[in-house]
């Protein structure tokens, strides 16, 4: 039944999509349904885009006063929120970078409507990248297209509100915190990684959670998460199957979506900017109602939200704002690294959790919402580091020597990582490992698949690598579904990580020796503080300091000043775990 009803929800998605691009011409939608791309950007658009992209959003929203507009003071009226203008803001970032995406790699001519925007990004990518991308204009539509949009609109507003129903009965369910199920609850992320971790029994009890699923999920690892929701103890619920209140339906969605923002879009019909705004309606109301059927059905203290990365999370944020619902991000991973700040720009969440306050940097927001707490998975770590002999023998791991965990990256597509380093990276690994015979070597890959994405060549040698690791008896190739970074990190004596990435920060502020292997040259904290100490470009010194660490016991912490890692990770103590349950609590 739920292999048939995902693929009803597709068929339903698929019906609403021609719609959306044939008769709402969404500007997303037009592009989404052009090509799909994922080869590897060139060093140069990627620090142009990572560089600019804001800034090129920031001029055409300025130049045609977009955040002030009539239409957005009446948005947020309507829903008594600020907040349409963060979800212009991050929605004009994010269609610019699909856009000059699309213009680098598209190799036919890019069918685009004739409206300012469009013209405006294409000069931009012209004058920025000295080519004239490969365009075929089609005429903005014309007022009797705008009034049947608005109708139409309104019509999917009515469809996406009932489809699953209304909701007459019934009292709303009580709970603290609502998390969305990622992760998984069995078998899967090690002792601590599990879509629960916020349950300590204490503060929050397993009553006072609530997971949820957005569907039926087709990638794998939320699939997990999806199938150990449905046989846990857990309350949860499957966003796509909620009905909507009877309540929401009259008061709010009738009154807010469909009348008064019908108003808002016909009072700026003739606007030069009415795709835009029309655009913004339908990807607000996309997002959001599923949230209105939620707290038609639940009443929750906050959100534990993770998609930062997403301009979708802005209509949620509005949601939960109007419910009385705090809505928080914390971040599990190192944003320190200055480049693609475009992905976590114009937060619109209460607060943003982070590590220490380099990370703040990187986080594009108008608003005061960045709060250090510390490394939230600190205390799992040290946890880890306590009972090192008992998670060996449960990872079976024969211990001999020293452990050395090294943690590879993603690469191609839209970021700096290239296959070459990548490559390079597993040929650093086997260098250390036959001079390393009488020390344990554990190798932890980003993702299983990875070998998917590559060229014959770099497949074939990739494979050659893998293959003869795995034939050492001192080299462990660790399963990344069974078990999490934390477990890698804490039974482990140095970690080292390809590029910038978050492991070998995550050791160091744990009290373990971390090395960074980065050819790219990303900017971070460490970068240039601690080059040819902890961050290495050159293979030869790279590993000359670790077979230091490893033979002669030399210490790199002991090279880092205080400052700097405080700058990372905001307390010296394990409590960050323990001030974000505090928080959740006093939500309520």
């Amino acid at each position: 039944m739920e292999k048939v009803f995902n693929k009803l929800l597709r068929l339903e998605k698929r019906i609403g999509e021609v719609i959306f691009k044939d008769l709402f011409r969404d500007l997303f939608a037009c592009l989404i349904f052009q090509e799909s791309l994922e080869a590897q950007s060139s060093a140069e658009f990627l620090e142009w885009t990572s560089a600019n992209i804001i800034d090129v959003a920031n001029e055409y929203s300025s130049e045609n006063n977009l955040l002030d507009s009539d239409f957005i003071q009446r948005m947020g009226k309507i829903f008594d929120t600020e907040k349409f203008r963060i979800l212009m803001q991050r929605l004009l970032v994010d269609y610019i970078l699909m856009l000059f995406r699309i213009f680098a790699h598209a190799n036919y001519r890019l069918v685009l409507e004739d409206n300012p925007l469009n013209r405006f990004l294409f000069e931009k990518y012209s004058c920025a990248f000295k080519t004239i991308p490969g365009v075929r204009w089609i005429k903005e539509r014309s007022l009797l297209h705008k009034i049947v949009c608005i109708l139409l609109q309104n019509l999917s507003v009515f469809y996406l509100s009932l489809n699953r129903g209304i909701k007459i009965f019934g009292k709303k369910k009580k709970f603290k915190v609502m998390r969305e199920a990622l992760w998984g609850l069995y078998g899967i992320g090690g002792y601590y990684m599990h879509d629960d971790f916020v349950v300590d029994g204490n503060k929050i009890k397993a009553d006072d959670l609530v997971l949820f699923s957005r569907g039926y999920p087709s990638e794998e690892g939320r699939l997990k998460g999806y199938k150990d929701l449905r046989k846990s103890p857990y309350s949860y619920f499957n966003m796509k199957t909620l009905p909507v209140s009877l309540r929401s339906f009259c008061f709010r969605i009738i009154p807010k979506y469909m009348f008064f923002a019908g108003l808002a879009l016909f009072g700026n019909i003739k606007d030069k900017n009415f795709s835009l705004y029309s655009t913004l309606f339908f990807n607000y109301y996309v997002n959001s109602l599923p949230y209105e059927k939620i707290f038609s059905n639940y009443e929750v203290g906050c959100e534990l939200a993770h998609n930062a990365f997403s301009y979708s999370h802005v209509p949620e944020a509005i949601v939960c704002q109007n419910y009385g619902v705090k809505y928080y991000f914390y971040n599990w991973s190192d944003l320190s690294i200055d480049i693609a700040k475009y992905h976590i720009s114009y937060p619109a969440c209460d607060k943003y959790f982070l590590w220490g306050r380099a990370q703040i940097k990187n986080i594009v927001t108008e608003n005061n919402v960045c709060e250090p707490i510390g490394y939230l998975f600190k205390k799992f770590i040290m946890e880890i580091k306590n009972k090192r002999d008992k998670v060996l023998a449960d990872m079976n791991i024969n211990k001999k020597g020293k452990i050395i965990s090294f943690f590879d990256e993603s690469f191609g597509g839209k970021i700096k990582m290239t296959e070459g380093s990548f490559i390079n990276f597993w040929e650093t690994i086997l260098k250390f490992a036959k001079e390393n015979a009488e020390n344990t070597i554990l190798v932890k890959p980003k993702g299983a698949d990875r070998w998917t994405t590559m060229s014959d060549c770099g497949r074939k040698r990739f494979e050659e690598l893998k293959s003869i690791l795995k034939n050492m008896n001192h080299v462990y190739i660790v399963d990344d579904i069974r078990w999490s970074f934390v477990e890698c990190i804490g039974i482990a004596d140095v970690v080292v990580t390809q590029g910038m990435t978050s492991s070998a920060g995550i050791a160091i502020i744990s009290g373990i020796e971390g090395l960074y292997f980065d050819e790219v040259h990303y900017n971070h904290p460490f970068s240039m503080a601690l080059k040819d100490i902890a961050v290495f470009d050159s293979q030869e010194k790279f590993l000359n300091v670790l077979n230091k660490i490893v033979k002669e016991n030399k210490s790199v912490l002991k090279d880092i000043p205080n400052d700097l890692i405080r700058s990372l990770d905001e307390y010296d103590d394990d409590l960050g775990i323990e001030r974000l349950r505090d928080i959740l609590v006093n939500s309520n």
